[in-house]
């Protein structure tokens, strides 16, 4: 029997790791597709920064909350009994004997209180609630814009790698070609045997090039999974919808012509920015502790009941009844210069809070321009590199044709063939550069990204 016990648990155990592993295979054999809205909407879902920004406005939902307690009356409710035993001389019909008295007594009290004046510094309390709850919200926005910008920057960076890749595999599908008929030319001896070893050479770097490209491809890919929230040791594609891989001539001129009045990008960025405004909401925030402050300076009014009842016993609790309401003011003569201290100190705080608004501010201006900057660099450079591929074309063909007639050396072939494999890098390179100029300058005009 314990047999075939150990058999069964035996099998259950080997079950259950053949179909894991059936499961790898297949998810191995057939990946999971991510697209780009795929990617962004898991990264607002998971990603950490997000998920500190929600808990710091619930935070501040919490605070407003407590200001509007400010604004309404407390209540209380306390019950108790006491039980008292007094022992002594007690004198009865001129005897005098020693005798123990006891009595016990039981009462609730209910107790009430609101604040009617305080120097106005309930409603700065909630003013200045309600303003960091706007910047939290403005700032969740921020966090959530910034996640997304960097999603498009990993998505766009996997595409890039690929098409790096592509460069290699085309480059060494070149020299491969090449090391071929350099072997044939050998045999027949119209070259030499040491333009083979260098040949050979030069294949051997292309591949190891390749192998290189292969591991930056995988590497960017690992780093836009593990930013999205996915299980990093599982296997996903990428759908390039969205990702464009060359650009016309129109295209760019559109997107210049779209971004061509700067005077406009730097209004879109000052008014659409929701760090900016974040930054503004601090100030008002700080600005209402000034008020909130000066309050102290004021009396204070409030408005009091308290209402009580007591018995020997639970059943005649309610044998004495007492009830009392007034009306209590607090007029602050001197607090030891409490009070111009933290009116002083709300000040210092708003003049922070104005400082680092006035520095996001023209940190966000410079930013829009150097984008800009870098945009027109980036369309100048993709045109560039165009002509420039056209040109080592050209120059590959005919360094290739010269040394198979003999009129070229193999070190001009190979000084061509690396010219074209880092022209058409450079063109990879600059259209990727101008796709993510295009995001940069919509993140920093607060222009809607998703």
């Amino acid at each position: 029997m314990k047999h075939l016990a150990f058999l069964i648990a035996f099998a259950i155990v080997v079950g259950g790791i053949s179909t894991e592993e059936l499961r790898g295979q297949d998810q191995s054999q057939n990946p999971q597709v991510i697209s780009l809205h795929d990617a962004v909407t898991l990264a607002l879902d998971r990603n950490y920064q997000v998920n500190r920004s929600k808990a710091t406005v619930e935070a501040e939902d919490a605070r407003v909350r407590s200001a509007y307690g400010n604004f309404m009356p407390n209540l209380n409710l306390s019950a108790g009994a006491s039980q008292r035993e007094q022992v002594g001389p007690l004198v009865i019909e001129g005897q005098r004997i020693t005798a123990t008295r006891s009595s016990t007594t039981i009462n609730t009290r209910a107790t009430s209180n609101v604040t009617i004046f305080d120097g106005f510094s309930n409603f700065s309390d909630l003013n200045q609630a309600r303003y960091y709850r706007a910047s939290a919200n403005h700032s969740l926005q921020n966090t959530e814009r910034s996640v997304i910008t960097q999603v498009y920057n990993l998505y766009f960076e996997v595409f890039r790698r690929q098409e790096l890749l592509k460069v290699s595999e085309e480059n060494l599908k070149r020299s491969q070609a090449q090391l071929e008929r350099i072997k044939e030319s050998n045999r027949v001896g119209a070259v030499p045997i040491v333009d083979v070893y260098r040949q050979q050479v030069v294949v051997g770097n292309d591949e190891l090039a390749l192998i290189q490209a292969e591991q930056n491809l995988e590497n960017v890919k690992s780093d836009l999974v593990y930013y999205i929230g996915l299980n990093p040791i599982l296997n996903y594609e990428f759908d390039p919808a969205g990702v464009p891989t060359s650009l016309t001539e129109e295209e760019i001129e559109a997107t210049m012509e779209r971004f061509k009045d700067f005077d406009e990008l730097q209004r879109k960025t000052v008014a659409t920015r929701p760090d900016i405004e974040a930054a503004q909401q601090r100030v008002y925030a700080t600005e209402s502790n000034v008020t909130s402050a000066r309050g102290n300076y004021w009396p204070t009014v409030s408005l009091g009941a308290n209402y009580n009842i007591t018995g020997e016993t639970v059943s005649s609790i309610d044998e004495s009844r007492t009830w009392s309401y007034g009306l209590d003011i607090s007029i602050p003569l001197f607090q030891r210069f409490q009070r111009s201290n933290q009116v002083q100190q709300a000040r210092v705080q708003v003049k922070r809070a104005e400082i680092e608004h006035e520095e996001l501010r023209n940190q966000a201006l410079l930013d829009v321009r150097q984008a800009y900057l870098a945009l027109e660099t980036a369309r100048k450079q993709v045109q560039v590199t165009e002509q420039n591929i056209i040109s080592a074309r050209e120059e590959q063909r005919l360094a290739e044709e010269r040394y198979n007639l003999g009129a070229g050396t193999l070190l001009d072939l190979i000084i061509a063939n690396a010219n074209l494999a880092e022209a058409e890098a450079n063109n990879v390179n600059a259209i990727f550069s101008f796709q993510l100029g295009i995001r940069e300058l919509e993140y920093l005009t607060g222009e809607e990204l998703y």
